[in-house]
This record gives C-alpha cells, structure tokens and sequence, in this order.
C-alpha cells in the first residue's frame, strides 16, 4: 500500500517539478532602441546592423539607451518628436 501511495504523489508532483525547471530558462529579454530610420523616428527590438540589412537609407541611434519595454521606450521617443516624426541622423565627421 505505501509503495502505490508513494508512486501516486511522485506522479502528482512530477509535473510540478518539470515546469519548475523550465522556469528557471527564461527567454531572452527584448530590448528596444529609438532610431532615426530613413528620416523616421522608430523604436526598435532590431540591432542597428539589423536595419542596416533592411533599409537603404541613413540609420542612427539617437537615443544610445537600451529599454526593456515597448511603452518606456515609445515615452522616451517623445523627446525626438514621438514615433513616425521626422528626423535627421547628423554625422560625427565634420
């Protein structure tokens, strides 16, 4: 009887104990950059190499702070005009 009962919550606990170790892997926390993206202001999870490979225009990050949520980083891009504004990425080259 004690080796069934024993067997028993082992089998109840087994779940609990799987979902605890996979807890433990969290995802990769995205981040996000503000940019001027071909004249746009936009807030970004991709690198700046990233939209490099996707856009052909000027690309510069106008913000050089990484942020952990979406709606932070969009409150941040008000300070450049908000996301969709117009912008202009200045060379360090003179």
């Amino acid at each position: 009887m004690k080796t069934a009962r024993t067997l028993f919550i082992l089998a109840a606990l087994a779940p609990l104990c799987l979902g605890a170790a996979g807890a433990q892997e969290k995802a990769p926390t995205r981040k996000f950059k503000i940019y001027c993206v071909e004249g746009t202001v936009r807030v970004e999870s991709l690198t700046e190499e990233e939209l490099h490979k996707e856009c052909e225009g000027p690309i510069c990050d106008l913000a050089r702070t990484e942020f952990i949520s979406l709606s932070i980083a969009r409150r941040a891009a008000k300070r450049f005009g908000g996301v969709g504004a117009p912008c202009r990425c200045v060379s360090d080259k003179s």
